[in-house]
C-alpha cells in the first residue's frame, strides 16, 4: 500500500480566446500549483499573539480565469499565515475552503463588473487535514444557475483508488484516457498509479488541444503538507540522460542558484 498522499499535476499554458474562434496561448510558463500555508498564534507570555502553534500547508490548484486566480492566492497568503486564536485551535480544512471560496466569489465579482464578462476561476483545496486527522479535497465552482453568481464549494470523496478530480478544460476526454490507459495495466502497479500523471504529460506533449500545453507542473501533499516537485525527464527521447525543468524552465541552466545556496526542491520523472 502507497504512502497516503495526494497528487497534483497541471501543465503551463495561459491562454485567451480574445474574440478568436481557438484559443491563443498567451503564457507557457505559468504557476498552477501553489502550496498555501496556514499559521496559527495564540497568546504568549508577552500577553500578545506571539506564541505559533500550528503551522501546516496544503494544496491550491486553479483552471479558468488566471487574474481572478492569482489575485485571490496572492490575498490568501498573508491572511491565512495570520491567525489567531485564544485556544490552540486552528481551522479545519472545510473551513479553508468556505473562506478561500468567499474571497473567490468577492474577485469574480470585482473583476466582472469592470470587464462585462462571465470570466470564471475552478478552484481546488486539498491536503491533510489535521483537525479531522484525514486527507481532504474541496471543489470551488461557479454557479450561475437561478439568475444569482455563487460559488459551490463541495467536498469530494476522494477515498477511492480510482478518484481523479479534473479542472477546466476537456474534462470528459482527459477522464476517459485516464480510464483507457488504466483499464490496460495492472490494478494498483506503479503504472496504474501514475496513469494521471502519464496522461497529463501526453496531452502536453502533443498539443491536442490549444488551451492545454507548455509543460507539466507536480506537487504533493502528505502529512507533513504540500510540496512542489521539479519534473525530471530525458533530454532525448529513450535516452538515460535526463534534464531537470520547473515551470518548462531548465532548472541548472535558467536558476539552479541564489547567491551561495542552490535549488533543493525533490524531483520526480
Amino acid at each position: 500500500m502507497p504512502t497516503p498522499n495526494i497528487w497534483a499535476i497541471a501543465d503551463t499554458r495561459i491562454s485567451s480566446l480574445d474574440g478568436r474562434e481557438s484559443a491563443v496561448p498567451l503564457l507557457n510558463e505559468a504557476s498552477k500549483l501553489f502550496s498555501l500555508p496556514i499559521t496559527c498564534v495564540k497568546p504568549g507570555r508577552d500577553g500578545f499573539f506571539s506564541e505559533r502553534y500550528f503551522s501546516h500547508s496544503v494544496g491550491f490548484a486553479y483552471a479558468g480565469g488566471s487574474l481572478i486566480a492569482l489575485n485571490l492566492y496572492s490575498a490568501l497568503l498573508p491572511l491565512l499565515s495570520n491567525l489567531a486564536s485564544l485556544e490552540e485551535t486552528p481551522p479545519r480544512l472545510d473551513e479553508v475552503a468556505l473562506f478561500v471560496s468567499e474571497l473567490l466569489r468577492q474577485f469574480t465579482i470585482s473583476r466582472n463588473q469592470y470587464l462585462g464578462d462571465k470570466s470564471c476561476s475552478e478552484i481546488a483545496i486539498f491536503g491533510y487535514c489535521h483537525m479531522t486527522s484525514r486527507f481532504r479535497v474541496f471543489h470551488l465552482s461557479p454557479d450561475l444557475s437561478g439568475g444569482s453568481f455563487h460559488i459551490v464549494c463541495s467536498e469530494v470523496d476522494a477515498s477511492e483508488e480510482d478518484y481523479v478530480l479534473l479542472l477546466g478544460d476537456k474534462k470528459p476526454e482527459i477522464l476517459a484516457d485516464i480510464q483507457a490507459r488504466r483499464s490496460g495495466v495492472e490494478l494498483r502497479s506503479i503504472q496504474w498509479w501514475r496513469t494521471p500523471k502519464i496522461t497529463i504529460s501526453g496531452v502536453v506533449e502533443n498539443g491536442a488541444y490549444p488551451t492545454i500545453g507548455g509543460s507539466v507542473q507536480m506537487g504533493i501533499a502528505d502529512e507533513r503538507g504540500y510540496f512542489p516537485f521539479i519534473v525530471c525527464s530525458p533530454i532525448a527521447a529513450g535516452s538515460p540522460p535526463t534534464t531537470m525543468r520547473y515551470l518548462g524552465f531548465e532548472v541548472w541552466d535558467t536558476f539552479d542558484r541564489v547567491g551561495q545556496c542552490h535549488i533543493n526542491m525533490p524531483g520526480m520523472a
